[in-house]
C-alpha cells in the first residue's frame, strides 16, 4: 500500500483517526506541522524570549526540544535551555540524564540538572517505601515546584513540556470525574498565572498521539530512554490511560475530542472555578492557595521536614 499522502513510498503508519496511512518522513512533517500549527495558534514564542525545555529523556521531551528549536531558529534573540530534573530513581534516571545529555549537545542546547538531592536532601528512592503517599504524587508535587523555581531563576519567560496528547486526554477525564474543575480549567493554553510566580508552561505536542511521538523520534533518530519510570503503574492516571486506549479502539478520535472540548470549555471554566491570585508560601516562598504550598503541606505529611 502506497502512502496516501505523497503516493511515493509505502504505507508504514496507518492514522484510523484521519482515515489513511502513510510514511515515515510524511508523519515527521504532518506533526511538525500540527506542533508549529498549535505553537501559531496560542502564540507562545516570540523574539527576545528564553525558553526553558523540561527534558527528561523520554521521547516526548527529547521530540519537544528538537520541534522547539526548529520553531524558534528564525526567531531573533532566542534562547533556549534544557532543564532535567533527577528525582532520584537509580539506573532509571541515570539512562534518561545520559539521553538527554545526548539530545542537547546534538541540538547545541545548553544542558542542566538539578536534583531532588540538591533541593530537598534526599532521593525519591529512599524515602518512597516509607511513606504513605503514591510515589507519583511525590514526585509529581516536588518535581513541579523545583522546576518552576530553577526556570524562575534561569529567567525564563516560558517552560515548554513535552505532554503529549494521550497525557492531555488522561488529565482532562480524570479531572472531569474527579470534580475538579478548577484543574480542569488550568489544562486550557490560555488559562496563564497573573501571580509572577509561576512561570507560564507551554504543550506543543498536546495535539500529537504518544505513538506517533515515538514514530517520528525514532524516524528522527533522536536519542531517547523509551523504558517507564518504574513507578508509573501504580499512578491513577494509568487507569484513565488504559480506559482511554479502550474507547480509542471503538472511537479513533476520542483522544482529539476530549481536548477539542477542553479547548471551546477552559475560559469559561477557569471563569467560574478558578482561585484568586496565588500568594506566597509562609515556608519556602513559592506559590501557594493558602498559606503552605502543596509541596511544603506533603513535605511535612510524610515527615520529610
Amino acid at each position: 500500500m502506497r502512502c496516501t499522502r505523497c503516493g511515493e513510498r509505502s504505507a508504514e503508519y496507518k492514522r484510523p483517526y484521519a482515515g489513511d496511512a502513510v510514511c515515515g518522513r510524511c508523519l515527521v512533517g504532518l506533526v511538525r506541522d500540527r506542533v508549529f500549527r498549535e505553537i501559531r495558534r496560542w502564540r507562545w514564542f516570540r523574539p527576545g524570549q528564553r525558553i526553558v525545555v523540561a527534558l527528561s529523556g523520554g521521547k516526548d521531551s527529547s521530540l519537544a526540544l528538537r520541534l522547539v528549536t526548529e520553531y524558534v531558529e528564525p526567531l531573533p534573540d532566542i534562547e533556549v535551555i534544557a532543564l532535567t530534573v533527577d528525582e532520584g530513581i537509580p539506573e532509571f534516571r541515570e539512562a534518561c540524564i545520559w539521553a538527554a545529555e545526548r539530545v542537547a549537545d546534538e541540538l547545541e542546547v545548553e544542558h542542566e540538572v538539578v536534583s531532588f538531592e540538591e533541593e530537598y536532601g534526599f532521593a525519591l528512592e529512599e524515602v518512597v517505601e516509607d511513606v504513605d503517599v503514591p510515589a507519583c504524587t511525590l514526585c509529581g508535587v516536588l518535581r513541579r515546584r523545583l522546576l518552576n523555581r530553577r526556570a524562575r531563576e534561569l529567567g525564563a519567560d516560558v517552560v515548554v513540556t513535552g505532554h503529549n496528547l494521550d497525557d492531555e486526554a488522561q488529565a482532562a477525564l480524570m479531572n472531569f470525574v474527579k470534580a475538579d474543575l478548577a484543574q480542569l480549567a488550568r489544562l486550557h493554553p490560555e488559562v496563564r498565572p497573573e501571580d509572577g510566580l509561576i512561570v507560564p508552561r507551554v504543550k506543543p505536542l498536546r495535539r500529537v498521539l504518544e505513538r506517533e511521538v515515538r514514530w517520528v523520534a525514532e524516524e528522527l533518530g533522536l536519542p531517547f530512554h523509551a523504558d517507564p519510570c518504574p513507578y508509573a503503574h501504580s499512578s491513577v492516571r494509568s487507569f484513565f490511560r488504559e480506559i482511554l486506549d479502550e474507547m480509542e479502539e471503538r472511537i479513533p478520535d476520542v483522544k482529539f475530542g476530549l481536548v477539542r472540548a477542553l479547548d471551546r470549555a477552559g475560559p469559561v471554566l477557569a471563569e467560574e472555578f478558578l482561585e484568586d491570585r496565588l500568594g506566597r508560601c509562609e515556608r519556602c516562598g513559592e506559590p501557594a492557595a493558602g498559606d503552605i504550598c502543596k509541596a511544603c503541606e506533603l513535605l511535612e505529611r510524610v515527615g520529610l521536614v
